[in-house]
């Protein structure tokens, strides 16, 4: 995930696209793909913007 989320910040996404593209997995991918999201996405994208 932090790959994902690092190359799509790098590429310009801002924090909401990146929540909101999660959403959208989320609607596909269903439980499993929630509970990495809810565990991982918000403190994944404070590291991203902390290092920059």
């Amino acid at each position: 995930m932090i790959i994902s989320v690092n190359n799509a910040i790098s590429a310009g996404a801002t924090r909401e696209e990146v929540i909101e593209a999660a959403a959208i997995g989320v609607k596909f991918g269903g439980a499993s793909a929630y509970t990495i999201v809810r565990n991982n996405l918000l403190n994944c994208l404070d590291e991203i913007e902390k290092s920059q």
